[in-house]
């Protein structure tokens, strides 16, 4: 048997081991060692005793090592080590001779030890060690009953140590663990001051079970003691992870056979080290059969082949972790992604690890999304044409209009001033009836020219925020609207506070108040003994609320989503152009704001208005 492979056996030990040279140079640890040593591996192996523990060669324990490597004898001892941070070690030794020179098996001793020294103090102060202490110690009578438990029993176990007091020891215990337990205890009941190592689980008060590692050691003949004493401590974490590994060891064939993907390892001779079934499963469907040992390029498909897989095992070699992606192209064209790793062992580089994944598949369908964004992207660039176009003539649609509204109230403009100019020079009735009928008409179509301005401007223009006087403002607009027709006989009531000032576009605020406040005039019942119109505002976080009710001839409830919509008129009603609403609500988006109307026939009718505040 190599000495690695004795080494490997030794990994699995609970004692400590180490493996010393005649120079006194560290060849070997395991983990058990490495718990309590102070220091890693890598600061162990290769390194001298004496550079590690300075002043160790004084020690009686060297003069046994040393005497051992001489004389080629076995020799056992119990010794009290202390560490370079000062710490203090109590081991039990065992020195045997080895070819490669002295093996050291040592059994740590130092909890027992330290209980041992702990357990002689008065209990004042013994009391005041334990207390703070992360172990978990217990006082139990020689029937296995609680008298003391110490703080640590709450954190790890989560019982008050007042609530173990006068409840047996066994109860705590697995029943798996239990017999044994009790059969070890029972022996040092016999012997004062014996102890004994335990390794079992304990019952957590949620019913869980932690694993607890330490010692029970009979001092029932301690005058000021007189118990059985416990120190233990939770290693749940340390059984997870060996429980951890003998399930590795265990499932690593199932592991890496459990896959499509293939893996294997070559020594720097490229030779297999090892692979698992779907690689060989390769091999076999080419005819051929491969074993650990074999020279893996010798089953490359062709030479160039053999040379780039020579020349990436080799950047493994020089400690490089890398990926590359092997194409074959023909009648079964696929792509294989393969990773190489090098594989250490101590500082020396052994040989590299590969893992072959054929991502055939997601080559083909990265191909296919290639073609496929290039196809989007010409369908986007047609379509980013042909909105240039859109937006082109939609800007020539706005132009016209403009212009064309812009032009068509000139000629308004004049008919007013000759009407005004007939009313003025004939004292018929008729004349005067027909004089009204046509101002009308001119105001109507004005007012409809106006809105189709507004809702170009409203497009066009950014906006514009400044502070708004919202009463000044709806006055304003009270007074520019009086000389509509029906409006002379109408009470308005304003209640708007002074000082409320709206941050927004004065502008298209001026229209939507315009508009509503005409509209209200517009649909007034002529048969109504009073006719009111009330406009309100108020604040309401970062919005302002602003409410035109009227009690003129109302909307039904299922034309109120309608009323909104460009050219959409009541039926039966010949006011309105049936575009004022839908600019009202045009505007109002554009300016983070939105309407909705409360109405009913015979009722009236209620425009609130939700203005967003921007002093921004």
């Amino acid at each position: 048997m190599s000495p690695s492979t004795r080494f490997l056996i030794l990994d699995t030990l609970l004692e400590g081991v180490q493996v010393i040279d005649y120079d006194f140079r560290y060849l070997y640890v395991n983990d058990a060692l490495l718990e309590y040593s102070q220091f890693n591996r890598q600061q162990l192996v290769g390194n001298l005793v004496m550079d590690l523990y300075p002043g160790v060669e004084q020690t009686p324990l060297f003069a046994v090592l040393k005497k051992c490597m001489t004389e080629r004898t076995p020799d056992r001892l119990e010794t009290e080590f202390k560490f370079p941070d000062g710490s203090i070690g109590y081991f039990d030794l065992s020195i045997q001779p080895i070819p490669e020179d002295i093996l050291i098996l040592s059994v740590n001793r130092t909890e027992q030890q330290k209980s041992v020294v702990t357990v002689q103090k008065n209990e004042a102060r013994f009391r005041a060690l334990i207390e703070k202490s992360k172990d978990m110690k217990t006082l139990a009578t020689r029937d296995g009953i609680y008298v003391y438990a110490s703080p640590a029993i709450h954190t790890v176990l989560g019982y008050k140590p007042e609530e173990l007091a006068g409840t047996s020891v066994f109860d705590l215990i697995h029943p798996n663990d239990l017999k044994s337990f009790k059969l070890h205890r029972n022996d040092i009941l016999k012997k004062p001051g014996a102890f004994i190592d335990f390794t079992q689980r304990r019952r957590h008060k949620n019913g869980s079970w932690i694993w607890c590692e330490g010692t029970v050691t009979n001092m029932l003949h301690e005058p000021g003691i007189e118990a059985m004493v416990s120190n233990f401590r939770d290693i749940s974490e340390r059984k997870a992870a060996e429980q951890q590994r003998e399930f590795d060891r265990n499932n690593l064939d199932a592991l890496i056979n459990n896959t499509r993907d293939l893996m294997w390892s070559v020594d720097r001779s490229f030779k297999l080290i090892t692979s698992n079934e779907p690689f060989s499963h390769m091999i076999h469907r080419s005819g051929r059969s491969i074993q650990h040992g074999s020279p893996v390029l010798s089953y490359a498909y062709s030479a160039e082949h053999a040379k780039r897989f020579q020349a990436a095992y080799q950047r493994a070699f020089e400690g490089e972790t890398f990926m590359i992606t092997e194409h074959t192209e023909g009648s079964d064209e696929s792509w294989m992604e393969i990773s190489f790793s090098p594989i250490h062992k101590s500082h020396e580089i052994v040989g590299a690890a590969c893992h072959g994944r054929d991502i055939t598949e997601r080559k083909l369908s990265e191909l296919r999304l290639v073609n496929s964004i290039r196809e989007r992207e010409q369908a986007e660039s047609q379509l980013l044409e042909k909105n240039a176009e859109l937006q082109k003539t939609n800007q020539e649609l706005d132009r016209f209009v403009y212009s064309a509204s812009h032009d068509l109230r000139s000629p308004l403009t004049s008919i007013l001033g000759l009407v005004n100019l007939l009313e003025q020079e004939s004292s018929e009735p008729q004349t005067t009836q027909y004089c009204t009928m046509i101002r009308d008409s001119v105001n109507r179509l004005d007012k409809f020219i106006w809105n189709i301005l507004n809702h170009s401007r409203n497009h066009r223009a950014d906006l514009e925020c400044t502070a708004i006087p919202l009463r000044e403002t709806v006055m304003n607009s009270i007074e520019s609207l009086r000389y509509m027709t029906m409006a002379s006989d109408i009470k308005f009531h304003v209640t708007i506070d002074d000082s409320l000032t709206l941050y927004s576009d004065e502008q298209r605020l001026r229209i939507i108040i315009d508009n509503l406040i005409s509209n209200s005039i517009k649909f007034q019942r002529e048969d109504a003994t009073e006719k009111v119109i009330r406009i309100s505002a108020n604040a309401d976080g970062n919005n302002i609320i602003i409410r035109v009710e009227d009690n003129g001839i109302g909307i039904a409830p299922e034309y109120h989503d309608k009323i909104f919509r460009m050219f959409f008129r009541l039926a039966n009603h010949q006011a309105g152009s049936g575009i004022g609403l839908y600019v009202v609500k045009e505007t109002l988006e554009k300016l983070g704001g939105n309407i909705r109307v409360e109405s009913s026939p015979e009722g009236g009718c209620t425009f609130v208005v939700t203005v967003k505040n921007q002093p921004s």
